[in-house]
């Protein structure tokens, strides 16, 4: 064992035995994609910026434009789009659904 000296503090550092089976940990770089793949959120919002740039409009204008219209859509019965892009961005909302009861059968016999 060595001993190291850390702000006037004795510190002993031990050895550790190395497991020769052991690989080195690599960490993966952005869950399951792969390295250098944008996701979603990444991807709508550079469009949104861009869309902006050609119209003269911010993106949080364009933002707005994109609410306003799927709500519209939605309110007409046409929520798929407005779904699908709320479901991505956030994550689809749960959906549980738990049904307990108690189930008695009257049976009734004529005499």
């Amino acid at each position: 064992m060595e001993k190291l000296l850390n702000n006037e503090k004795s510190v002993e550092k031990s050895e550790r035995p190395q497991n020769k089976n052991l690989k080195p940990f690599t960490k993966w770089g952005g869950g399951h994609r792969a390295k250098g793949q944008k996701n979603y959120a990444t991807l709508r919002r550079e469009a949104i910026i861009e869309i902006g740039k050609l119209n003269n409009k911010t993106p949080e204008e364009i933002e707005i434009m994109l609410h306003s219209k799927g709500l519209s859509e939605a309110l007409k019965g046409n929520y798929q789009f407005y779904k699908d892009d709320l479901d991505r961005l956030h994550g689809t909302a749960q959906n549980n659904v738990n049904l307990t009861a108690e189930i008695t059968k009257i049976v009734s016999i004529d005499e």
